[in-house]
């Protein structure tokens, strides 16, 4: 076990030997910088409608802290409390700094004032806070994961899965925003890495870091708790995995050294869930009660408008185990021609027990990871209300297992090199898919949203299959009749108008209504100077009493997005 990492070197493509100290911090810097800097550059662009509700329930958890009223530290049954512990910190640095420059208020003001008055003056500034906060914290996060993805399939492989995690624009565009999936998705993936690290090599450590990282992931979003009969299943199979080769040894003796650890993994998870959430101090019988009671609400009573899927307008409610394929299918249109490759290779050097997938240590790991990945595609297909965001948590397991088939193909390709470039073959390799991965994200930066596969059909083909657009755009929009030389009277009705559009206008704006449009929704739309349509009313023709009347209307304007048409700009006459 202690040589692990020599043995893999040696196996898969390195010199031997250990790598130098230098070469080790120099491979770590290179995921560092990979993973941080796409995660902290450009983050006043793209504001999601989601985030403006966390933005306010950081304001709200914040203000609870500091007054002592723990009950009210639960604002949402997602519940949501390591996004909003980030951004309580954002508000207090904020509030330091203007008191820093505002010294007069020292004595007089509260954060109260603060939340209400002075933060909501310049909402970015919070947020783009709190957005520095979590390319920090989720830095840490994927610096560990790495750490332990290098001890189960070394140093190669794992730089470039990082490398893929890094650049993958998907799961680099929710990791960039103050929500709650990015953040989930990593914590996952950390705890899910631990764990198979301790069924391996039985370090304590693994364990102590799975169950903080589980914790905090129950603490973030309630589909965290997958994690619970995922784990309970990888045990089992351990313990079959260990009879099987060890008929002899006795049964409980097998049972109880693989459910202890998984007992010591729950209660760490647990303490964790309690400690860092005051409410739990004070109400755990109510707030426990909301968040799994809410889960299960959500699972089972769908969206609350249409939703448009695959050239189809769907009744929200409705989109339930018929449409078992969205996820699927929404997975393939997401990630890159780079990732598709890889898990063709990945399955096609399994069947053929390529190395290094002819490896058992190798060969359980991505059992494990399978394993993760179905029993959370399952979970959620179950669910009526879905978004591609949901399955975010996949994505890395999955870069994981296709860097692991690029890396087979990769070395049986070396063995048919001439001896002169066979030593070149996997640096080139490396820089090869580097590279590639790095362009898909690039081409759209910062609006990975609209990135779409281009061997699916890219951005040409998208809007026939795809609901798009979660507030990219929008920031664009805002820009253009910001330049207008009254911007600051101007009056415009828009598509997510008191979230993401006013984060950017100037002037005033109204929040366009989805289905139908109300009796003051038409008074606000007629005392417009402008109207701002956005791309998924059209595909869903929301309000449908609305956008044919716009339809007779050439758009002072359009904004375009990756070749996707995102946004149409009206002047009122």
């Amino acid at each position: 076990m202690s040589s692990i990492k020599n043995r893999n070197l040696r196996k898969y493509g390195g010199k031997g030997k250990f790598p130098t100290i230098l070469l080790e911090i120099l491979v770590l810097c290179i995921i560092a910088a990979s993973i941080f800097l796409p995660r902290w550059a450009k983050l006043n662009r793209v504001v999601t409608p989601d985030e403006v509700y966390w933005f306010n329930r950081s304001g709200s958890f914040n203000l609870a802290l500091y007054q002592g009223d723990f009950a009210q530290t639960y604002q949402k049954e997602h519940p949501g409390v390591t996004l909003m512990w980030v951004g309580a910190i954002a508000y207090d640095h904020l509030f330091q700094e203007y008191l820093d420059h505002n010294p007069e208020y020292r004595d007089q003001i509260t954060k109260n004032y603060f939340i209400k008055s002075v933060a909501r003056q310049n909402p970015l500034a919070t947020l783009v806070e709190s957005r520095k906060i979590l390319a920090i914290v989720n830095t840490i996060i994927l610096l560990l994961a790495y750490w332990f993805a290098r001890r189960m399939m070394g140093v190669g492989p794992a730089l470039i899965g990082f490398a893929l995690i890094a650049f993958d624009p998907f799961h680099l565009a929710l990791t960039r925003l103050m929500h709650l999936d990015g953040l989930l998705a990593n914590f996952y993936l950390l705890s899910l890495l631990a764990y198979i690290h301790f069924t391996e090599e039985r370090k304590p450590f693994a364990i102590l870091i799975s169950g903080i990282s589980a914790g905090l992931a129950w603490l973030t979003k309630s589909p965290g708790f997958i994690l619970i009969p995922t784990l309970g299943l990888v045990v089992l199979l351990q313990i079959w995995r260990k009879m099987r080769l060890d008929p002899q040894t006795s049964r409980i003796k097998v049972i109880w050294s693989e459910a202890w650890p998984l007992t010591v993994w729950g209660i760490i998870g647990t303490i964790v869930f309690f400690a860092a959430w005051p409410a739990m101090w004070v109400i755990p019988r109510e707030a426990l009660s909301e968040v799994f009671g809410m889960a299960h609400t959500y699972a089972t009573e769908g969206h609350s408008s249409r939703i448009f899927f695959n050239g189809q307008i769907i009744d929200g409610n409705q989109f339930g185990l018929r449409y078992f394929y969205f996820y699927p299918l929404t997975y393939l249109w997401r990630i890159t021609p780079i990732v598709m490759i890889g898990l063709t290779a990945f399955i096609l050097g399994t069947l053929r027990k390529r190395k290094p997938l002819a490896d058992p240590k190798v060969r359980w790991s991505s059992t494990i990871l399978l394993i993760a990945i179905f029993i959370y595609i399952f979970a959620m297909t179950l669910g009526f209300k879905k978004f591609d965001r949901y399955i975010i948590h996949v994505y890395a397991p999955f870069d994981i297992l296709a860097v692991l088939g690029w890396y087979a193909w990769i070395l049986w390709l070396k063995g048919k090199l001439p001896s002169r470039v066979r030593k070149a073959s996997i640096p080139i390799a490396i820089s090869f898919i580097f590279s590639l991965q790095a362009f898909c994200f690039l081409r759209v930066f910062p609006n990975m949203l609209a990135y779409y596969n281009p061997l699916m059909g890219g951005s040409r083909n998208a809007p026939d299959v795809m609901q798009i657009g979660w507030g990219e755009g929008l920031d664009l929009a805002a820009l253009y009749l910001n330049q207008k030389s009254d911007a600051e009277n101007l009056m415009v009705t828009s598509w997510y108008g008191d979230g993401p559009f006013s984060f950017f206008f100037k002037g005033e704006t109204f929040d366009m209504p989805g289905l139908t449009l109300t009796k003051d929704s038409w008074e606000n739309i007629n005392a417009s100077d402008y109207i701002v349509t956005y791309i998924h009313q059209w595909q869903r023709n929301m309000p449908e009493d609305l956008l044919p009347i716009l339809a007779t209307q050439e758009p002072e304007h359009t904004i375009w997005i990756n070749g996707i048409e995102y946004i149409r700009i009206y002047k009122r006459e």
